[in-house]
């Protein structure tokens, strides 16, 4: 039986009724602050499993489970987001995830062993993965207030995985890996603290009539569980192995297997019915395109500079965050022309910008200048904050609020296998082409193997971005 709801409209407070003014500046920080942790700890362990290894002695085989145990569980419990936000409203369900997320911060900071550590991280991806959809249910949601939202959130959002390398980094070299953890305490807690004390919003209860779909959602999050993790085995062992063929394919599988259980079960976990409408599925190809064109260049930028310019990873990461602050602007731009015309024409306009400022990457030497470089992805964040935020609006345009939260969590979902899979098959990409070239050491040095193999990468690239642009031309008008 198809779940009936409750009023589930969560809105402003009285004050704030009707009216068209931002969040308070305190209640965004609180908003955006979960999401930037829960990302910027994608990637900031990265750089501290060599570290973590020694620390524990562990095998390096084991001490990578840190990384992988976090951003599988960050990817499987998603699923359950929607079913938490129609029961109880988006606040307190996020509240609860970042103090969850904070807590389990401070767990794993003071882990006693390696495999500890691993179950922290795993209660830690657990509780992160709530947040960025729950954060944008309330920053994107029904109400006229949230609309008008502050460029601040692309630039922090976007700017995460930029400089989580860059910061985890510096962290480890002057505090040691526990900092990367305790890092997120004093900030959760304060976070945690504003909306405690907030009466920005009226805490409404939303009832489910019904029971939680707990197959569905096994199905599915073992699903998105397996393709992340045979897309990040894709890179390190092959795309042939079946360390990675196997989980690709059991995740297809059950993948398909949710897509008829949805069809026949009356209140599933994510309704994918809510992208038949061919205006929202347009858009999220576009999403899943611009998603891998625009962050594909964190993995290969300083993957360029470093080894054809012999930059510090520091130095790298500063490169990339002038992209950070453009997306700022560019949602600034983004949403006054969303105001005063239509969203399709932005996008295109953005994909546009993007596969123009794409093109450049193509032309770079080992003697183009470091400036020129953050000048062009300063043009890529423009494209950014013209894009990723019109492509949401549009794919949660027209749906109820009951709705809404699987519009979001279907748009994590897309961006975070996309980004897996696609990066990946980049990195497989420029890897082999680089060996390839520098296994003729008589015509290619290494620096010269490097530069060659990224621009045959960054064609893709452009390639993709081009696709991009003729599938925005058939999207349907926003308004």
């Amino acid at each position: 039986m198809v779940a009936t709801l409750e009023s589930n409209q969560y809105e402003l407070a009285a004050e704030d009724k009707g009216s068209n003014k931002r969040l308070r500046p305190l209640m965004q920080f609180a908003l955006i602050v979960g999401p930037f942790m829960a990302m910027i700890d994608s990637s900031v362990v990265n750089i501290a499993i060599p570290v973590i290894d020694k620390s524990f002695n562990a095998p390096l085989s084991e001490a990578q489970w840190v990384a992988s145990a976090y951003l599988l569980s960050l990817g499987a419990f998603l699923v359950i987001s929607p079913y938490v936000s129609k029961k109880y409203g988006p606040i307190r369900p996020y509240s609860v995830s970042l103090g969850g997320f904070t807590v389990f911060s401070l767990v794993c900071a003071f882990s006693p062993s390696i495999s500890f550590l691993i179950g922290a991280r795993i209660a830690q991806g657990a509780f992160g993965s709530l947040m960025v959809p729950l954060a944008m249910d309330l920053l994107f949601g029904e109400s006229k207030g949230r609309e008008l939202i502050s460029p601040l959130i692309g630039i922090v959002l976007f700017l995460a995985p930029a400089i989580g390398p860059t910061l985890g980094g510096a962290l480890i070299q002057i505090f040691g890996w526990p900092s990367i953890f305790l890092i997120n305490v004093p900030v959760g807690v304060v976070a945690v603290t504003i909306i405690a004390r907030s009466k920005e919003f009226i805490k409404k209860t939303t009832r489910i009539v019904g029971k939680f779909d707990f197959v569905g959602s096994t199905i599915f999050g073992i699903g998105i569980a397996a393709m992340l993790y045979g897309s990040s085995r894709g890179t390190s062992v092959g795309w042939s192995s079946i360390d990675t063929v196997l989980p690709l394919l059991i995740g297809t599988v059950l993948m398909v297997v949710y897509y008829f259980w949805a069809k026949i079960k009356g209140n599933p976990s994510v309704n994918l019915r809510i992208i038949r409408n061919s205006k929202r599925a347009t858009s999220l190809t576009v999403s899943i395109l611009a998603n891998v064109v625009l962050f594909s260049a964190i993995f290969l930028i300083p993957v360029f500079v470093e080894l054809v310019d012999g930059l510090s990873p520091l130095e790298a990461g500063l490169i990339l965050l002038p992209q950070g602050i453009t997306t700022g602007f560019g949602t600034i731009i983004g949403e006054y022309w969303s105001r005063r015309g239509n969203k399709q024409s932005i996008v295109r306009i953005g994909m546009i910008v993007l596969t123009a400022s794409t093109v450049p990457l193509a032309f770079l030497t080992a003697s183009s200048s470091s400036l020129l470089l953050s000048a062009i992805l300063c043009g890529r964040g423009i494209a950014l904050g013209l894009t990723i935020q019109p492509l949401l609006y549009q794919i949660l345009s027209g749906l109820s609020p009951s709705d809404v939260p699987d519009g979001n969590t279907l748009f994590n979902v897309a961006e975070r296998i996309s980004g897996a899979f696609g990066i990946s098959l980049l990195a497989s990409f420029f890897e082999s082409r680089e060996k390839y070239y520098a296994s003729s050491q008589k015509i290619f040095s290494a620096s010269k193997a490097g530069i060659l193999a990224f621009h045959e990468t960054i064609i893709i690239l452009i390639i993709l971005s081009v696709v991009g642009v003729m599938v925005s031309v058939f999207t349907n008008k926003f308004d």
